[in-house]
């Protein structure tokens, strides 16, 4: 008797720890890691980290703004696991994913695709199993072809009009000399973004909800010092489907520091 109950014992035991729950990949987009064009995004998945339900694999979350037939290119390199990439798009459909780069030979993943629409996309980097834990690596390439767009002189202020479609409006300025350069995107229709790119289409800034004070406001603001060049700013809704009347004022400043 004394067997049996011991046997039981342990098969409860073996039990429990086999349903205990994995973690939850609960994520806030608004805090996740944005990729920018050019900029790797360098973590690290452990025990920690969030995990898939269906297969136990540890992942993490990053985030990027994509436009409506814009190539893009995700690599996801580790020297210590097995990498696996998934994208996500704005309407959380899975838009594409991959185990090993089908142009490489090792164990890197790769997704290079054309993206179906304006929004937030979800890229989510994970193991291909759960015992895959350790540093990694994630890049985003294929910088979209930019128009010159409206150009305008320093210090600006530009009243604008998007257009009912909510396609973005594009404007371009050149500085001559280094300078702190103050960009701001304010609008009482709709919830504005800022971007910010260099004379190669390569993002370098962007902003959703700018700071007043101790709240955040639905006006977009970038500070930013540049050097000597051609740059293109970008204005688009961070909602295509709410603009109101699509009304906004784009302000460029040179920014003086405080002595």
């Amino acid at each position: 008797m004394r067997v049996i109950a011991t046997v039981f014992a342990t098969a409860l035991i073996a039990a429990a720890v086999a349903q205990q729950p994995v973690t939850s990949p609960i994520y806030y987009l608004s805090t996740a890691p944005r990729l920018e064009i050019g900029t790797p995004v360098v973590g690290v998945l452990t025990e920690r980290s969030g995990r898939n339900f269906k297969d136990g694999s540890h992942l993490d979350v990053l985030t990027f703004r994509g436009k409506a037939g814009e190539f893009v290119e995700l690599t996801a390199s580790s020297s210590a696991f097995d990498t696996y990439l998934t994208l996500f798009a704005p309407d959380g459909s899975v838009w594409d994913a991959n185990d090993d780069d089908p142009s490489g030979s090792g164990t890197d993943a790769a997704i290079r695709t054309t993206l179906p629409a304006t929004g937030t996309y979800v890229v989510v980097v994970s193991g291909f199993g759960p015992w895959d834990l350790g540093p990694y690596t994630v890049t985003r390439g294929g910088a979209m072809a930019t128009g010159a767009g409206e150009v305008i002189g320093l210090p600006s202020l530009t009243l604008g009009t998007l257009d009912p479609s909510g396609a973005a409006a594009r404007f371009s300025f050149t500085l001559d000399v280094a300078a702190v350069v103050g960009i701001e995107a304010r609008s009482t229709a709709f919830d504005t973004t800022l971007e910010l790119r260099d004379a190669y289409g390569y993002s370098l800034a962007y902003n959703d909800d700018a700071p007043r004070g101790d709240e955040y406001t639905t006006d977009s603001a970038l500070a930013l010092v540049l050097s000597p060049g051609h740059y293109e700013v970008i204005v688009e809704p961070y909602f295509a489907d709410m603009l109101g009347d699509g009304s906004f004022e784009l302000e460029i400043t040179r920014l003086v520091p405080e002595r």
